[in-house]
């Protein structure tokens, strides 16, 4: 039961895929860490920079069902699994940011989630909005440039008839909507 309000922090879309020809299908997409600290070789947690720090609580819900591998594992302070969850679509396993987890590869197919993460510290949520519209305000002063940019660079792309690499070009940069 929660005692203090919790408060937004961040979200982040994840997409695990399966990877052709990997021998060691044991391994982690996604290794043992927690949210808020930087663990040390001897199973410690440090809660110092660059860790997100401000993180008290987080979330993971499932958007689909991997056909094969990807679970959501929890560990000891010695990298033990101690429990394991296999993902399922609609699932949502919250947890606080200290817990040591990871994620095991997918070996089949994709897993797509959504990771969450929230504080009790108000201020400190509020400063991640400031960031981020920080960095809203910024990518809309710089579309202007990036369209132009995009533009010669598309010319660019058309002359060398590679459109393999045009495409990977939208993906990485799309152009902000206003």
């Amino acid at each position: 039961k929660l005692i203090r309000p919790l408060y937004f922090d961040f979200i982040h879309l994840v997409q695990r895929s399966a990877i052709e020809g990997t021998e060691n299908k044991s391994e982690f997409s996604h290794p043992i860490h927690a949210d808020n600290c930087l663990i040390q070789k001897d199973g410690s947690c440090n809660k110092v920079s660059p860790a997100f720090t401000q993180r008290d609580w987080s979330a993971i819900v499932y958007l689909n069902s991997p056909e094969k591998g990807g679970e959501f594992v929890i560990t000891d302070n010695k990298f033990t699994v101690t429990e394991s969850l296999k993902p399922s679509c609609g699932d949502i396993v919250g947890f606080s940011a200290e817990t040591y987890h990871g994620v095991k590869a997918v070996e089949q197919g994709d897993r797509f989630a959504i990771a969450l993460w929230f504080t009790h510290s108000i201020s400190k949520a509020e400063d991640m909005h400031l960031l981020q519209r920080r960095i809203d305000n910024y990518k809309d002063k710089l579309s202007g440039i990036q369209a132009i940019r995009e533009k010669e660079e598309l010319k660019l792309f058309r002359a060398s008839g590679s459109l393999k690499i045009l495409k990977a070009h939208w993906l990485r940069f799309p152009l902000v909507d206003k």
